[in-house]
Parts: structure tokens; sequence; C-alpha cells
């Protein structure tokens, strides 16, 4: 198997945690993004406020989570990589 990474909005509660716990179980490595920081999460959290235009933008989110810095803003250049959207 290939371990991939996968990108997670909404990971620290419902079916963002869950989809993280079963990709972090099958040997993935599961990037979280989420409001609140949480210790026990499967994989690397990074806690933003997505609704904050200019917090969401700073290149620490990417350096936080792992994913190289050469990394397209989105998603179409990641095979594998799954965003969970948050409607507003």
């Amino acid at each position: 198997m290939t371990k991939r990474t996968f990108l997670v909005t909404g990971a620290s509660k419902g079916i963002g945690r869950a989809l993280s716990t079963q990709l972090a179980a099958a040997g993935h490595h599961a990037v979280g993004v989420a409001h609140n920081p949480d210790p026990s999460f499967p994989g690397t959290l990074v806690s933003i406020d997505l609704d904050d235009d200019e917090a969401s933008a700073r290149p620490s989110l990417i350096s936080q989570s792992g994913i190289p810095s050469t990394a397209s803003s989105t998603m179409s250049d990641w095979p594998g990589c799954i965003g969970l959207a948050k409607s507003r």
C-alpha cells in the first residue's frame, strides 16, 4: 500500500474526525484543519479559523501540516487528497 496524505477540514469532530481516524488506522497521514486544537487527533492537526481569510492564507498553515511547501493550493493537484468543505 502507498501511504498518502489526506487533508480533512472540520477534522476535530463528526464526519471529519471519523474519516481522519479511519485514514490513520489504514496507515495514511491525516492532516486535519479545525478551529480548536485536539492533542488526541490521529495525525497532524492545524488549528485555524477558515472563516478568517487572512489567517487561513498564512504560509504557516502549510508548514505546520507536513504538506510540502511546493504544494499548489488547488485540491485537483493532490490525487488522493480529500477536503470536506464547510458550508457557509
